[in-house]
């Protein structure tokens, strides 16, 4: 059998158990990325069986690649959340939420693992500060790739799904630059020993992952917007890839040169952010982006699933549950602190800490790098604290932010629908909708219970704000510009729905200025707009759409 394997091979597997793994996610209601890291895992078992360790290393080392990539790509992405809309959305609440998570999580990670720490033997005061300094700074990072793919999956939209994409984005920024500023502070001031590299290269390559990575990152995010007006997109799409693969070998490059480089997932994270807020309409480049790279994509979970080092579980150690604990903890109490101090206001969950658990490549890869400049065996243990995390985290941490989302209210419930259901109700919409079973969802309702038919419900989103009926034109135009839609509810002051006012109704008064000042919401409201109870049924639903042509 060893003798047939190869890494073509092993690829082709790979996508065949994305495929595989897909459908079974759906039918067993988990996130499809559990399913994909699963069977990563199951075939990394199953390779073992016919060789050893090493080689099964060998045999997809070739496939590096595909985690240098799908880092860039989703993080170029994640990019996409700091355009204006998006962070107006957000009312400007995500600067005081990040500061929230990331001063519980930093403080309460690194002065648990530095108190840890103290019980090993012949440990002095440095390297225990060091240790818990270090741990403090990778607990800070999300995973990019599985928060994003999850949020995807479920077609979550909302102010949480935003908050979580802006702070994982956020997260990882701070994360990646304070864990080299603390590396070559203690390296400058001489507190630990074994940390290899010249002062001048340390602190040219602290220069370039911060600094330096920001401004390339702008300076091609600009680029690539101008591309954008100019080039057909079949040739964007071929410029963006081969920019992406440029900055891995680029990275490489002046590594080897010089002995420091800029940090490509900074790079792309600022490159997103430039072109996105730059770029004219990019909406349709992102997804197709997002479709061609779905092969990419699907590979690169199954290959975490294949990388995951489960060995590290049973090394994890005291210092590595207290890491796991003060992580956890700080990032559910860091954004439920930030919710109860900013009030109603943030409309936001409380449990929206939990979303943010997900944690693999871009600690994996600070692990990597401490224990290639650090010549210590303590090196040694905190990638294994790191990769143990990861281990959990990975496979946790999907469902989290699935139940996050979902307790949010931004995830329609048909969403959840098992493969082949969602067509079989549309023919005949009175079915049950047994295959959902208890699952619980929008607003603490269960989405289903069988014999339920297919309603309203079942399609919409509950975590909807709404105009009020004496709301002036001010407030209105206030209102507009935190949201994503083009129609808005207007209640009196009893909850009860008044009307609908639409974008173009506002839009017509902004060349009649006297006009707008007396005018209000309930005056605008467009009575006549049909509305439906999430009681009524598919049907009657989209006869409504079919007779008002909407």
């Amino acid at each position: 059998m060893s003798d047939i394997l190869n890494t073509s091979l092993v690829a082709a597997l790979m996508l065949v158990i994305a495929i595989v793994g897909g459908y079974l996610a759906k039918w067993m209601r988990v996130p499809r990325i559990v399913a994909l890291i699963v069977g990563g895992v199951g075939l990394k078992f199953f390779i073992l069986q016919h060789m050893d360790a090493v080689a099964s290393a060998d045999l997809v080392a070739p496939l590096r690649f595909v985690n240098e990539l799908s880092l860039g790509l989703i993080l170029f992405i994640i990019g996409g959340v700091f355009e204006s809309a998006r962070l107006k959305a957000v009312k400007g609440l995500v600067r005081r939420f990040s500061l929230y998570e990331l001063r519980y999580t930093f403080l309460l990670t690194a002065v648990g693992c530095a108190v840890a720490s103290w019980t090993f033997p012949q440990m002095s005061f440095f390297h225990c500060l060091l240790i818990g300094l270090l741990l403090g700074c990778a607990a800070m990072a999300t995973a990019p790739a599985a928060t994003w793919y999850v949020l995807q999956e479920y077609s979550a939209k909302g102010p949480t799904t935003d908050h979580l994409l802006v702070m994982t984005g956020i997260n990882n920024l701070v994360s990646i630059i304070s864990f080299h500023t603390v590396l070559i502070l203690f390296m400058a001031f001489g507190w630990v020993e074994g940390i290899t590299g010249p002062a001048r290269t340390w602190w040219l390559d602290i220069f370039l992952v911060s600094f330096g990575s920001v401004g390339l990152g702008a300076l091609l995010g600009y680029v690539l917007s101008v591309f954008h007006s100019r080039l057909p997109l079949r040739e964007m799409i071929l410029m963006f890839f081969a920019t992406v693969f440029l900055l891995s070998a680029g990275d490489e490059w002046l590594l080897h040169m010089i002995g420091a480089a800029f940090n490509p997932m900074v790079t792309c994270l600022v490159m997103g952010v430039i072109f996105f807020r730059r770029a004219s309409d990019p909406s349709h480049f992102e997804k197709t982006l997002e479709t061609v790279s779905m092969p990419i994509f699907s590979l690169f979970f199954v290959l975490a699933g294949y990388n995951l080092h489960l060995e590290e579980l049973s090394h994890l150690g005291v210092l590595g549950c207290v890491y796991l604990i003060a992580r956890t903890w700080g990032k559910y109490w860091g954004v439920r602190n930030a919710v109860r101090r900013l009030g109603p206001e943030t409309k936001v969950k409380e449990n929206a800490g939990l979303g943010l658990l997900c944690q693999a490549g871009v600690a994996v890869f600070l692990g990597a790098f401490l224990v290639e400049h650090w010549q210590n065996p303590l090196a040694g243990t905190i990638n294994t604290v790191i990769l143990a995390s990861v281990a959990i985290c990975e496979l946790v941490g999907p469902l989290l932010v699935k139940h996050v989302v979902l307790r949010a209210g931004e995830v329609k419930a048909v969403t959840l629908l098992r493969p082949g259901f969602v067509q079989h109700t549309w023919i005949s919409p009175s079915v049950g909708l047994a295959n959902l079973g208890n699952e619980r969802a929008l607003s603490d309702q269960s989405v289903a219970k069988i014999g339920e038919t297919l309603t309203a419900k079942h399609l919409m989103r509950t975590n909807i704000h709404f105009l009020p009926l004496s709301a002036s034109f001010d407030e209105i135009l206030a209102f507009i510009e935190q949201s994503r839609f083009h129609d808005f509810p207007v209640v009196n002051a009893d909850g009860l729905y008044m009307g609908m006012v639409h974008f173009r109704q506002v839009r017509d008064h902004f060349y009649s200025p006297e006009l707008a000042g007396a005018v209000t919401a309930g005056a605008l409201a467009d009575k006549s707009t049909p509305a439906v109870t999430p009681d009524t049924e598919l049907p009657q639903v989209l006869e409504l759409f079919h007779q008002h042509n909407l």
